[in-house]
């Protein structure tokens, strides 16, 4: 089971206000619904883009039934980590 946070159910500027993400994500690992959470990157945050984040629920009672079925190179653009 996956819950998954649209982009449509957020605010224009949601980028703008750290906080309010991080109370959503808070108030989904307290919730324990299910083990993974879909999100869409702040980096790229197209509600058509395949850039995406799966967040685990560690306190969830069926984290250890998660399977690693792929995984796929990325590389992070350098000048994302420039001050």
């Amino acid at each position: 089971m996956v819950d998954e946070q649209k982009l449509s159910d957020l605010p224009d500027n949601w980028r703008e206000h750290e906080t309010m993400t991080q109370e959503i994500g808070e108030a989904w690992l307290a919730g324990e619904t299910a083990p993974l959470l879909r999100v869409r990157s702040a980096i790229v945050p197209k509600p058509d883009s395949p850039d995406l984040n799966l967040l685990i629920n560690h306190r969830h009672p069926d984290v250890g039934r998660i399977i690693l079925s792929s995984a796929a190179p990325f590389a992070l653009d350098a000048r994302l980590l420039t001050l």
